[in-house]
């Protein structure tokens, strides 16, 4: 959730290339130690490409994958509608708030 609202906060849905364009690395892990250490993804900086980087990093790297393995399948070929949502239901209750706020934010994003 944080990451997201920093990269909103610092007009990353406005700006071109914000997930393009990868953020400084010594900012990226200043934003990483900060959650590590506080469990707060603060970052006082001003560039959006920052938390995108690290958000995108994030999902490189978890260990279990957001769309659980015996689900990915039928995920892929179901088409938008009821069968969808039906997908979503069986998916762990961490792993659907997750998708569903990813859905969210990406919505702002075709918005601007």
């Amino acid at each position: 959730d944080r990451l997201i609202y920093e990269i909103i906060d610092k007009n990353g849905i406005t700006k071109v290339g914000t997930f393009r364009v990868a953020g400084r690395k010594k900012d990226v892990w200043e934003l990483k130690m900060n959650y590590e250490k506080d469990m707060k993804y603060e970052w006082d900086g001003t560039n959006s490409h920052v938390p995108a980087t690290l958000l995108k990093t994030w999902f490189k790297t978890i260990e279990n994958p957001v769309v659980p393995t015996i689900l990915y399948d039928q995920i892929i070929n179901s088409e938008l509608g009821p069968g969808l949502i039906d997908i979503l239901e069986m998916f762990p209750d961490t792993n659907r708030k997750l998708i569903l706020k990813i859905v969210d934010f990406l919505k702002l994003l075709g918005y601007e």
